[in-house]
């Protein structure tokens, strides 16, 4: 098991008085491929400058960069179903500093250099999601040119899960 996590996991349980050795806990591997209990949204070209700056508001726009979490300006989506505000992960696909994960527990729209993970809840914490994706992600060395993160190469990937007892 990833020693970052064992590593965490250790703190956690010095903080909370939590007793479960995680060592000993058996592992399955989730497709992020499975679409029952992954929905993947991809960013939207409309989102660009002169359309962000014509409708400001109130609602993240997250793009590319990796300043302030990929959130660069703030908007009143164009259309509804724009939104997305369901606790997910998003990453930024193409960016020459690297591709990066970030968790988002708020309602916000994405530009084409964006794309979101709304897992189903009741099968994948997003914050865990959050974790994985982002070490993933940084092993991966996606970033610009011909190395960004697709949805497609995503999907090829596993999370581990603990195994119901």
């Amino acid at each position: 098991m990833n020693k970052q996590i064992l590593k965490r996991f250790d703190l956690f349980k010095k903080a909370k008085g939590v007793k479960l050795d995680l060592g000993k806990v058996e592992f399955e591997l989730l497709s992020l491929g499975n679409e029952k209990i992954f929905k993947f949204s991809k960013g939207l070209n409309k989102y660009i400058r002169t359309s962000v700056a014509a409708n400001p508001g109130e609602v993240p726009v997250v793009g590319a960069s990796l300043d302030n979490e990929g959130i660069y300006s703030y908007v009143s989506p164009i259309s509804p179903s724009d939104l997305i505000d369901k606790p997910s992960v998003t990453f930024n696909k193409d960016n020459a500093k690297g591709s990066r994960a970030f968790f988002r527990d708020y309602p916000f729209v994405m530009d084409r250099h964006h794309i979101g993970i709304i897992p189903n809840d009741e099968n994948v914490y997003p914050k865990f999601l959050y974790h994985f994706l982002d070490t993933f992600l940084i092993a991966q060395k996606f970033g610009w040119g011909e190395n960004v993160a697709t949805v497609e190469l995503i999907q090829e990937a596993s999370l581990p899960i603990p195994k119901p007892s």
